[in-house]
Formats: structure tokens, sequence, C-alpha cells
């Protein structure tokens, strides 16, 4: 499972706190640093060293020629060997997947040779990882597919593809003349598989099966007519508590047997809400949990029409570590986009907190180390990566780096 995609824990251990932080010697002293990649629309795939309080240093690249012309997510796989796996996605038509490999330091390379899978559609955006299966969203031709991974980690012609469709157009009209599956999220238990489609208002249910051509389309939920559902976050197995009653020490969460539970949060891209449902674990079924919240302050203006909607828009979304906080990135300034925080209530709905600059324009994607110390934006229109220190509730910028040409993604890795 993509790390934009795995769940928060309830109660997190050393070890887990630092999975995905390296540690190096430097002027005799123990220091931490984080592999971070990223994609663009300019070919580019990228791997990165920040090293705290504000260093970032390019180790690798690969261009249009292994990437094919478009990358625009990373989904990080396991260990081949040496090197770790990253599948990146060319949103071009037709779609492919490419895999890389990354070394210790940081180098870049295809798997086997420059081998570019089908994604059995167009535009390609976003991708996980699930029981040796790569799920694939197809924006552009409203689809998703299915892919087998080879024993050699390489992704195979997909398996099976769902072809989504809808009747009419929707509110937004030249946004909703079709299906745009916008994200392909694995729930915690590795069971299904959930497909927010923008351009239908429902979210799709794709039950995992042991095989890639065993998946199974299920049920789909409905979502608020014209609020365009884009992106999807689970938190795993988690009850929120008030301090005092069955709460931790610092009054976060505690796990408990007979409170078991799935939570995912879901951005609406055109609403610039945020969404919470409670999953079934057992069917899959997504409940939701109160009203829509909105993700910007009060009286904020999203300007824009009718036709092509809001020309503000909200896009990802990603859990604290201790999955007491939600973040998500608010576009459509024009000068300086924001991420703003959410907390968690204790029946799982949400409380606006405050937004923050994010370090540049069209802050499209976003994810947060494995420590849960730093966030890192990919601010598409300003052309900057950019590095949040998390302190609490607050966050502020610490490092940024320019002339990032159409930057798309900014993935801290697991290792």
């Amino acid at each position: 499972m993509r790390p934009t995609t795995i769940a928060a824990l309830a109660l997190l251990s050393a070890c887990s706190l630092l999975r995905g932080v390296m540690s190096a010697q430097q002027n005799g002293q123990l220091t931490t640093q984080y592999a971070l990649y990223t994609s663009s629309y300019s070919g580019d795939v990228k791997s990165f060293t920040f090293r705290p309080p504000a260093g970032i240093t390019q180790n690798g690249n690969v261009g249009n020629e292994t990437t094919g012309g478009k990358p625009s997510w990373l989904t990080f796989g396991g260990k081949l060997e040496q090197s770790h796996i990253i599948y990146a996605t060319n949103e071009a038509t037709p779609g492919e997947v490419n895999v890389l490999t990354s070394g210790a330091d940081g180098q870049l390379t295809a798997l086997g040779g420059i081998t570019r899978t089908s994604t059995g559609g167009n535009g390609p955006v976003a991708s996980d990882l699930v029981k040796d299966q790569l799920f694939v969203a197809n924006y552009d031709s409203g689809s998703a597919a299915v892919l087998p991974l080879s024993p050699d980690r390489a992704a195979l012609f997909p398996a099976k593809v769902f072809n989504f469709t809808r009747s009419g157009t929707g509110p937004v009209t030249k946004r909703q003349n079709a299906p745009y599956a916008h994200d392909a999220v694995a729930d915690p238990d590795g069971k299904f598989v959930y497909v927010p489609d923008l351009g239908s208002d429902v979210i799709r249910t794709i039950k995992v099966g042991e095989r890639a051509d065993m998946a199974e389309l299920l049920a789909e939920t409905p979502v608020e007519p014209g609020s365009g559902p884009r992106h999807l976050k689970f938190v795993e197995d988690a009850k929120y508590y008030t301090h005092g009653h069955g709460a931790s020490a610092n009054g976060q969460f505690r796990r408990h047997s007979h409170d078991v539970k799935h939570v995912a949060y879901l951005t609406s891209e055109f609403a610039n809400t945020v969404t919470a449902f409670t999953q079934d674990p057992q069917t899959g079924k997504l409940s939701q949990i109160g009203a829509r919240i909105p993700s910007v302050p009060p009286g904020t203006q999203l300007g824009g029409d009718a036709e092509n909607g809001p020309a503000r828009t909200l896009a990802e979304v990603q859990t604290s570590v201790d999955g007491a906080l939600i973040y998500v990135s608010n576009r459509g300034d024009s000068t300086e986009d924001h991420i703003s925080v959410l907390r968690r209530l204790p029946n799982d709905s949400l409380e606006w907190l405050a937004w923050y600059p994010s370090g540049g324009r069209n802050t499209r994607h976003f994810s947060i180390s494995p420590d849960g110390r730093y966030l890192a934006t990919a601010n598409q229109a300003s052309g900057t990566l950019a590095i949040l220190k998390i302190d609490g509730e607050h966050l502020s910028i610490v490092a940024k780096l320019e002339d990032q040409d159409q930057i798309n993604f900014a993935g801290f890795a697991p290792w």
C-alpha cells in the first residue's frame, strides 16, 4: 500500500516512529534524514534527501525517455535485492505505468530497462498496491485497472479493467460530463479498493480478489451532487476519545478491541469540503458521519462559475501519525495556497482549526514523513517543493526548492 494511503495506527512503537527515517553521521553527531521522491508533468521523477532543519539534496533523476513524459503519481513498493521499487504512472493516452528502482544512494533506474505497461485506460492519476496487485485510476477514460505483479515486481498487463459509466451530466457540466476516476485507495485490511469518481459524484468500491482477475465491482457510495469527490484517506482501527475517557496520556488515541473500526476522509474538489465515513470491514460499505466540513475559513470566496466549477479547489488529504488531525491542500489562491488542519472529534467527525501557507501555488499533492514531523508539498503552478515542520496543530515552512517545473507529487518514502 502506498505511503500516501497507509492508515495511521492508534499507538505507535518507537520502531514504527522510526520507520522510513534514516540516520547518518555528520560532524561526529547523529543526524536524521528522510528519503523523498517527486514527479512532474515536465517528465521527471527525482529523488531527494531532506536533512533537517532545512537541507534538501537531489540524488537521482530520470526523464521523459524513461517516464514516458507525464509521470503523475508514485506508489512505493517492496524491496528487490538492494533496491526499492517505485511504480510511476504516466498520465498519457494511452496510460502507462513504469517500474523504477531506487538504490541506497537514491539513484533511479528503470527495472529491466525501459518497459512501460498499459494501465488499460487513459490518463492514470493514482495507484495503490495490495496483495501483489497494482490498482490504477484512469482519469481520462473513467476506469480502474488491476495489474498483477511478476515475481521480480514488474507490472504486467491489466488482468481486469472496470469501465465506469454515468447517466447524463453533473452540475459542473464541463467537468462532470463523464466518469473521471481520480484515486485508487485500498482499505487498511486490503480487502477493498475505493475509487472516487469526480465526474459521477460517487465512490466506486472494488472487492480485492486473491488474483488480479478475480477483482469484483461492488456497490457505489453517492455523495453530494456537484461536489466532485477526489481523494480518500483511511485511519485504521482507531477510536478517538477525549482525555479522561479511554484516552492515552496525551489525550489522543487508545486501541480498544471492542472499538475496532475503519474511518475514511474524503476531499471533494468542487465543494471544498471534507467528509467522514465509517467503513464496514466485512462488506466494504461506507456510511457518512455527520455533515461535510468546509476546508476553507468562513467567508472565503470560491469564485469560478457553474460550468467549470469554483476557482478554489480541494486536492490531497493526509492524516497525522496518531490519527488525531486531518490535513488537506487548498488550491486557487493568487499568491500562495494553503494546507488546512482539521481535528477529529470523538464521533470521528471533523472540526476546522486553521490553515497555513503551503510554500507555493496549486498544491496538487503532499505527504507526511513516517515519524510525523514534516510535511512535503508539490506546488505545480509555482514549481516549488516545500518542507513544512509539524508542531502540534501548527505548520511552518522550513525549506523550499524552486525551479521544480510542473511538480505534481512529493512523497516521503517509507524507507
